[in-house]
């Protein structure tokens, strides 16, 4: 069966706050027929969360969790949709923050686990209740398991911690004294831009730039060391790392933008 006239998207996701298996969610997904002729057929549509973004990525040993799965009878027209919904009691996720869904569409009675499907797609959730700390505590641990280099191995792993969360507080605790006396004192920056604006300044903005900076920072230097000696495999997986640490900025950042417009502030990256 040819599934390449078939494309998805993801509808609403209602996810619970904790990251216990057994948890209620749903998610709806919406699959498209984009040619002109009919598509009809049985097809298993698969949800999983992950770590990072891909199915089939370098790294996926073991990190995807096969959230649901369930067969679908498709009869569409031409450009027409339909939107399932998956309600579902969620299998244990890693981390309790922010995490990539994934849906895909198979053939038939292929086995989730071990056969990628033929149509995929993914989008970055974060859970009620969590915060950009939260978040960015996630993707320090999405990216230590994606990654598997040397520079996040023990001991790295605890120097990489002693390097992320450090500069987290320091620049949400920073931000936050701006206005007081005496101001606190950060151990990563010197002097505040003169440009620099108390009032408008958003300590869950200075969280994520902080979380950024360093994370970006330590794959960029394990990205330098594998390319010096052309360990593909190895830069397959950080260049991955890298390219979720960007899309989780972007996710932060928006949604802190939406926070910030309903309170009448500006957030800037």
């Amino acid at each position: 069966m040819n599934l390449s006239a078939l494309s998805l998207s993801f509808g609403e996701v209602i996810l619970p706050q904790s990251n216990l298996s057994g948890e209620a969610a749903t998610v709806e997904v919406t699959i498209t027929n984009r040619r002109q002729g009919s598509f009809i057929g049985d097809l298993d549509l698969n949800l999983f969360s992950s770590v990072d973004d891909s199915r089939t990525s370098a790294s996926d040993f073991l990190r995807d969790f096969l959230q649901t799965s369930q067969t679908i009878s498709l009869d569409l027209d031409g450009k027409e949709s339909t939107t399932i919904t998956l309600n579902y009691d969620q299998v244990v996720n890693a981390s309790p923050g922010a995490f990539h869904l994934i849906a895909e569409l198979a053939e038939v009675g292929s086995d989730p686990l071990t056969e990628p499907g033929a149509i995929a797609e993914e989008i970055l959730v974060s859970r009620p209740g969590t915060n950009v700390v939260i978040d960015w505590a996630s993707a320090f641990l999405n990216a230590t398991q994606v990654g598997q280099t040397l520079e996040t191995a023990p001991p790295y792993q605890a120097r990489n911690m002693g390097i992320v969360f450090p500069a987290i507080f320091d620049a949400v605790n920073l931000v936050e004294s701006a206005q007081s006396s005496p101001q606190f004192e950060s151990i990563f920056v010197d002097d505040l831009p003169q440009r620099f604006d108390p009032e408008r300044a958003s300590a869950e903005a200075a969280a994520i730039g902080a979380a950024f900076t360093t994370l970006t920072g330590i794959y960029e230097e394990s990205l330098a060391r594998l390319e010096s000696v052309d360990d593909e495999a190895g830069i397959e997986r950080i260049e991955n790392v890298l390219q979720d640490l960007r899309q989780q900025r972007r996710s932060s950042l928006d949604e802190l933008r939406q926070t910030e417009r309903a309170d009448g502030k500006s957030v800037r990256d």
